[in-house]
C-alpha cells in the first residue's frame, strides 16, 4: 500500500497577488466491512436463502396454500450463498489538482482549479452464478450447480472524475460579503447498476456511464449584505428616533443555486421467465425540440429488445431537467443600550416558488407514462419568521 503524496505552492511575482498550487497523492480505503468473516457467516449451515421460481406459463404457480413447494429451486440445492474474492485488493484512488489564485482587490480573490481522480478496485457484488438470458427456469441454467445465486464480494470496478472549478470570493467589507462557485464535472463509473449487480451477468463493464448523482454544471452563490442606512452607516448616519427604527439595522442574505440535470437510463420490465428486466434498445434520436413535462424525450427512439436479448442503449445517457433555487433572508436588528439586541428574522426557501422537476418516467413498459414528468425534486416556497433576543 505504497501511498506517495506531494504538493507545491509557487509565487511567481514579487507580490502575494498570484499563487500557483498543485498536488498529487494515492489514497487507500479499508476493505468494506461486509468483506471477510461477516458475509461468510451468512452461508449454510448457519443461514441460507432459497429461491422459488414460477412455472414458465402465465398461470400462477406460487400460492400461499403451498408456501414451500417441491420442485426446481425449492430444495437445498438451490440455496444462495455469498463468497469472498481471495485476490481482492484494497480500493485506491489517484488524486491530483492544479490551482491558480489571484487577488483582485484587498478583499476579493478569484481562483481556478482543475481536479482529477482515478479510482481502482472499488467494491462490488458480482453475481457469478447468474446465467445469460435464455428460455426456461433460471436454476437449471446456472453455471455452478447445485447452488442458487452466488454473490461474489470483489472489487473490480473503476471510476474517473475530471472537474473544473471557478471561484470568486469577497470577504466582508463595507457591509457586503459574497462567494460564487462554479463546477464543470465529468464523472464516469458503474453507478448505472442501481441494483448493485451488473445488467449483463458476464460483462459488468457495459454498465459504465455517467454517475447518476453528478450534475455536469453546478453554480452556487451566497451573499450577506448589511444595508448602509442608519446610525453609524454610510448613508443617513444621523438618523434617530422613529426614522432610525424603520430604516436602520437591516440585513439580507441568500443562497442561489443553478445546475444542469441528472442523468438517467431508459429501461423496460420483463414478464418472461428467464429474461431479466434491463435497459431498452435505442432505435432513433431521443431528442425533442421542446422538452416539457408531457414529453421530455422521444419515446419512439426506444424499443423492447428481442426476447432474451439485452438492450443496446447506454447507461445514464439522457439528462433530466435542471435545478434553480433561491433561498433568502431579511433581518432587522433593534439594539437596546449596549448589551441587548432584538432581531426579527424572515426567511424564504425557494423564494420564487420555482418548480424544479424530477427526471421523467423512464420505463417503456408503461407507455402511457413514459417520457412524462410526474414529480418535483424540490418543495414549494416556505416562509418562516422568528424573533431572536441577544444579550
Amino acid at each position: 500500500q505504497f501511498a506517495p503524496r506531494f504538493g507545491l505552492a509557487y509565487r511567481p511575482l514579487s507580490s502575494n497577488r498570484l499563487v500557483l498550487r498543485g498536488g498529487y497523492g494515492i489514497y487507500y480505503d479499508p476493505m468494506p466491512w461486509k468483506f471477510g468473516s461477516y458475509i461468510l457467516g451468512t452461508n449454510p449451515p448457519f443461514a441460507g436463502t432459497v429461491s422459488y421460481e414460477p412455472s414458465s406459463n402465465t398461470i400462477p404457480s406460487l400460492l400461499l396454500n403451498n408456501a414451500f413447494p417441491v420442485g426446481s429451486g425449492s430444495t437445498p440445492s438451490g440455496v444462495g450463498i455469498v463468497a469472498q474474492d481471495p485476490s481482492a485488493r484494497y480500493p485506491l484512488t489517484h488524486q491530483w489538482n492544479a490551482t491558480i489564485e489571484t487577488q483582485l482587490t484587498s478583499n476579493t480573490v478569484v481562483r481556478a482549479t482543475y481536479l482529477g481522480s482515478e479510482r481502482q478496485h472499488s467494491g462490488m457484488i458480482y453475481p457469478i452464478n447468474t446465467p445469460l438470458a435464455q428460455p426456461g427456469a433460471v436454476q437449471i441454467h446456472r453455471p455452478y450447480q447445485p447452488f442458487g445465486n452466488i454473490s461474489l464480494y470483489t472489487n473490480g470496478q473503476t471510476a474517473s472524475t475530471q472537474q473544473l472549478q471557478l471561484s470568486l470570493q469577497r470577504r466582508y467589507s463595507s457591509g457586503l460579503s459574497f462567494q460564487v462557485e462554479y463546477s464543470l464535472t465529468k464523472s464516469l463509473d458503474s453507478s448505472a447498476t442501481d441494483t448493485g449487480t451488473p445488467s449483463v451477468p458476464n460483462n459488468w463493464r457495459l454498465d459504465r456511464g455517467n454517475d447518476s448523482m453528478i450534475r455536469t454544471h453546478y453554480l452556487v452563490g451566497n451573499y450577506v449584505y448589511e444595508l448602509q442606512f442608519g446610525h453609524g452607516k454610510r448613508f443617513l448616519s444621523s438618523l434617530h428616533g422613529l426614522p432610525e427604527v424603520l430604516l436602520g439595522g437591516w440585513q439580507t442574505s441568500g443562497i442561489v443555486t443553478a445546475a444542469s440535470g441528472l442523468p438517467y437510463s431508459v429501461n423496460f420490465t420483463s414478464s418472461v421467465l428467464g429474461w431479466p428486466s434491463g435497459r431498452a434498445d435505442i432505435v432513433g434520436d431521443p431528442g425533442v425540440a421542446s422538452p416539457g413535462i408531457n414529453g421530455w424525450f422521444n419515446t419512439q427512439a426506444f424499443a423492447l429488445p428481442a426476447q432474451f436479448a439485452y438492450g443496446t442503449s447506454a447507461p445514464n445517457s439522457l439528462w433530466g431537467p435542471g435545478l434553480v433555487t433561491w433561498d433568502m433572508g431579511a433581518f432587522k436588528n433593534f439594539r437596546f443600550f449596549e448589551r441587548w439586541n432584538l432581531q426579527f428574522r424572515s426567511e424564504f426557501f425557494n423564494t420564487l416558488n420555482h418548480a424544479n422537476f424530477s427526471n421523467p418516467q423512464n420505463n417503456i413498459s408503461s407507455p402511457t407514462q413514459v417520457g412524462k414528468i410526474v414529480s418535483t425534486s424540490t418543495g414549494p416556497r416556505v416562509v418562516q419568521f422568528a424573533l431572536r433576543l441577544e444579550f
